[in-house]
């Protein structure tokens, strides 16, 4: 069981940046370990993505800390989506040290960043409930939509991927 951590404004955003972070390894490692170059390409173009939304969310948590001192919405009906989630193994200690593609397939790489990205939007899209200045900046939706286009590049690349093993098995 892990530890419960205690939900602030700063302790959201501390999530957010650790997921992007986490993301962005993953993606490089990821890279590192295909040899398709052209899913290699994509899997850095992600990576380099997750770099940008993390600078804009250390950007967000030092000018609304500042100025509003972290206050969150306590009583949003996804307050208890975001504790439970703030207690999800995924942040337990070294969880993002973890994160490995040794031993994956490609399937099992892309299946693992799509699970991370729709995590990522889960939690962002429910804070930007609770946390006003998520809800006040226009890139939170902007990012938003970014990390589904992620979703949608990483579906195609397994999509591509299974028809490609279904025509070697053909063959």
């Amino acid at each position: 069981m892990t530890e419960q951590i205690a939900f602030t404004a700063a302790a959201a955003l501390d999530l957010v940046i650790k997921l992007e972070q986490a993301g962005a390894t993953f993606y490089r490692k990821a890279a590192a370990a295909v040899q398709d170059e052209e899913i290699a390409t994509t899997l850095l173009q992600l990576a380099s993505e997750e770099d940008k939304h993390e600078e804009k969310y250390e950007h967000l948590k030092e000018t609304y800390l500042a100025t509003d001192g972290g206050g969150v919405d306590a009583n949003s009906a996804v307050r208890g989506f975001v504790d439970i989630f703030m207690e999800d193994e995924i942040f337990d200690g070294d969880a993002f040290e973890k994160l490995t593609v040794s031993g994956l397939d490609i399937q099992e790489i892309l299946r693992a960043a799509t699970e991370a990205e729709y995590k990522t939007i889960a939690l962002v899209s429910a804070l930007r409930e609770m946390i006003p200045a998520f809800a006040d900046q226009k890139w939170v939706n902007a990012v938003i939509a970014e990390e589904l286009t992620h979703i949608e590049t990483l579906g195609r690349l397994q999509r591509s991927q299974r028809n490609a093993a279904a025509n070697a098995a053909l063959t």
